[in-house]
């Protein structure tokens, strides 16, 4: 899980809120039916995360993905149109068998007290990764523990993927003969976004892995 920042809400969603009449009361509902502003909105979101999943961190593309309430619209009507709730989860369709994962798996399940946010600006140490793309709780973390279980980030499908991203990373890059300069400046080249405004599908797992190579 990365730490997503949240930027300041658009201000085109702002004057959608808003809208031109006393009597507008915009809900999730109304946002659905009006494609454009919802459309506007998701790349918005997409944007913001730089192109990654607020989950699992894997590439958000070929528009499978949708809007995900952190904090479930269906339990939490009110916020449900609030922009600090709205982040970008992966999968939007799911194909046959296709195992299901992050904002999918997830649901209408939230516990104050045991869910991890990516919008918390620490969650991203509660995680710990492996070259062999497994993902756990640091320490025994039990909020980690019991996120991982509830958004499936540990099925083998997020485990494949993840470990090919840092298998990449490992073969291409020399790593054996970079100095501890080089290899800090490899790191921090993984945490920032590219040309592309994107972050590397998978950043927060390989930056810990070449962090224990210093």
């Amino acid at each position: 899980m990365k730490h997503i920042q949240k930027g300041k809400e658009p201000e085109f969603f702002r004057q959608w809120k808003k809208g031109c009449s006393p009597d507008w009361n915009p809900d999730w509902a109304a946002l659905d039916g009006e494609g454009k502003i919802k459309r506007q909105l998701m790349e918005h979101l997409v944007e913001e995360q730089g192109g990654i999943c607020c989950y699992c961190n894997r590439e958000l593309r070929d528009n499978d993905f949708h809007i995900e309430h952190f904090r479930p619209k269906d339990k939490y009507p009110k916020q449900a149109l609030e922009y600090e709730n709205l982040l970008i989860s992966c999968q939007r369709q799911l194909q046959q068998s296709e195992p299901v994962h992050c904002g999918m798996k997830k649901g209408n399940w939230f516990e104050e007290e045991v869910t991890v946010s990516p919008l918390e600006p620490d969650c991203e140490r509660l995680f710990e990764y492996l070259e062999d793309g497994r993902i756990r709780a640091a320490g025994n973390d039990s909020r980690a523990d019991e996120t991982i279980k509830r958004l499936g980030l540990d099925i083998n499908k997020l485990r494949e993927l993840r470990k090919a991203a840092i298998s990449a990373v490992l073969d291409v890059e020399n790593l054996e003969n970079l100095e501890r300069q080089e290899l800090l400046k490899l790191i921090n080249a993984y945490r920032q976004r590219n040309n592309n405004n994107k972050f590397q599908p998978f950043c927060i797992a390989i930056v810990q892995i070449l962090e224990g190579l210093l």
